[in-house]
């Protein structure tokens, strides 16, 4: 082979610019190809520091709530309740927080 085909290199910056380009075609079309990762799935049942964490209420409020049958619970060693309670919870608290937020803003309008 005689060098057609080649990028003619004048100086050793334009060489590492050609490596990097090189290098990221290459791997932009190694990951193209690829299947997209799945999501992790949610469990079903989470304990109470894990439901804290994934919905933002304290583990103090989920017992009141499991204590006033608003977010159903079970135990199998330790109390687990149930995500899709967790998810009704947070839309609820997310409307009374706009609702209060607009409440706010009328009265300001006035």
């Amino acid at each position: 082979m005689n060098g057609a085909g080649r990028i003619p290199i004048k100086s050793p910056s334009r060489a590492i610019a050609v490596a990097m380009l090189t290098g990221w075609a290459l791997a932009a079309i190694a990951t193209r190809n690829r299947p997209p990762r799945p999501q992790p799935r949610l469990p079903m049942w989470m304990g109470l520091s894990e439901a804290s964490g994934y919905s933002g209420l304290s583990q103090g409020l989920l017992l009141r709530l499991v204590d006033q049958r608003k977010v159903l619970a079970i135990s199998d060693g330790e109390l687990k309740v149930r995500r899709s309670d967790l998810d009704r919870v947070a839309k609820l608290r997310d409307l009374a927080n706009l609702g209060a937020e607009l409440r706010r803003m009328k009265g300001r309008g006035r």
